[in-house]
């Protein structure tokens, strides 16, 4: 069953946030009580909405464009679709890291980092084919060693790029619908976004478990089409790689493809890729330009 965390489409833009009234209570209590551990609890909580919300005002300020007044409505897409691997997460040294564990298990040889980067993006067996060398049986072998070696890496490894939270954050106060099309296992995907500090931004999630054919397939777009009652005309596709501008393509969605992550710039372009942006922040500006 496919996760969604908000599928409520129309709800309000800016809410009100339950914790302020709490921060204010606390502090008006300070002079007649002591300072206890709850309401410690509730101060930090208080602080952390004050953040996300001094964050949004922030690239209000830094990108004009983005203000309230200019929503979704007037914007010619409804929904992004970012894939996750090297476009919203540096997920690179984890994943190298789980492989070597992995391959060392299997007493193969060290791995080639170029090579590895080819399959990045495919469905979990075909990248280990590709960066171990092993046939399809090994392969499928090896796919519950790599993912308990990935649990105990991954979260001390993996770190958004730059500006993606704080940009998710302004398209979803614009009123997009913003989803993950991943070719990660479900379970781990859903914990490195909750990890992250991303996952409340999403209307859905799908990985690798959610579809019968796999990247570059446009199946993972068409499920989140239909779920969030989207028309292909109306969604971006976002990925570093050939099979997130492949699958965007051939779910007939426009695509994005960011340089960042796992394949260049040329390699991309040779898709032509409806854009190609350098900076997470650039995803902005052709929102409101198209």
């Amino acid at each position: 069953m496919i996760e969604t965390s908000r599928l409520a489409i129309n709800r309000p833009a800016c809410p009100v946030a339950p914790e302020i009234p709490i921060f204010i209570a606390v502090f008006l209590t300070l002079p007649q009580a002591p300072f206890t551990k709850r309401m410690y609890f509730h101060a930090r909580k208080a602080n952390s909405c004050f953040l996300r919300y001094y964050r949004i005002f922030r690239n209000i300020f830094f990108f004009p464009s983005m203000r309230v007044g200019q929503g979704a409505c007037c914007m010619k897409y409804r929904l992004v679709v970012f894939d996750f691997d090297g476009t919203l997460a540096d997920t690179e040294a984890g994943i190298l890291r789980a492989l070597e564990l992995a391959a060392r298990d299997l007493g193969l040889p060290g791995i080639d980092w170029p090579t590895v980067k080819r399959g990045i993006g495919l469905p979990l067996q075909k990248t280990l084919e590709t960066a171990l060398g092993l046939d399809s049986d090994k392969a499928a072998e090896a796919v519950p060693l790599y993912r308990r070696y990935y649990d105990e890496v991954a979260y001390g490894e993996t770190r958004l790029f730059p500006e993606v939270k704080e940009t998710l954050e302004m398209l979803q106060y614009r009123g997009l619908l913003l989803a993950v099309a991943s070719s990660k296992g479900k379970p781990a995907l859903l914990a490195m976004m909750r990890h992250l500090g991303i996952f409340d931004c999403f209307s859905f999630v799908a990985g690798e478990q959610d579809v019968e054919c796999k990247k570059p397939a446009p199946d993972m777009v068409n499920l989140a089409l239909g779920a969030l009652g989207v028309e292909p005309h109306h969604c971006l596709v976002v990925g570093d790689t050939v099979y997130d501008i492949e699958m965007g393509q051939r779910a007939a969605a426009d695509t994005c493809a960011v340089t960042w992550g796992n394949n260049s710039g040329d390699e991309l372009r040779s898709l032509n890729p409806t854009f190609v942006v350098d900076s997470f922040t650039e995803i902005v500006s052709l929102l409101n330009e198209a």
